[in-house]
């Protein structure tokens, strides 16, 4: 990953270089971990779970998700996921579907930023 890819995911709330410390240096590790993101289905569960009525499968995915957010320095995905995942764990799915949508909006700009800028380096 070169600077650029890096300054770019740091403006949109990546924290690459702490992820790459905690991957004892690793970039490319960190890489092919930012990939595997774009096949991570935990977020289309949580949709279709709630959609069904099955609260405790939307809670577990949002809080696997949000756990993959955390390990890849995705600190701004991780605080809009966090009260979704708190919600779910509490059986609550009250206002929720606005708290998703922003949810969604950052998971969309996430996947789109590493499609742009992993990819072509691979």
């Amino acid at each position: 990953m070169n600077l650029d890819c890096k300054r770019i995911f740091k403006d949109n709330g990546i924290d690459v270089y702490e992820s790459i410390d905690n991957l004892m240096g690793m970039e490319e590790l960190y890489d092919d971990l930012l990939l595997e993101f774009l096949n991570d289905e935990n977020f289309e569960i949580i949709k279709n779970q709630l959609d069904s009525g099955n609260i405790r499968a939307a809670f577990e995915a949002s809080h696997a998700l949000k756990g993959v957010a955390g390990n890849l320095g995705m600190s701004r995905f991780y605080r809009k996921l966090h009260p979704v995942v708190e919600k779910l764990r509490n059986d609550d799915i009250a206002d929720i579907e606005p708290m998703l949508e922003t949810v969604e909006e950052e998971y969309r700009t996430i996947k789109n930023l590493i499609e742009e800028n992993i990819k072509k380096e691979v």
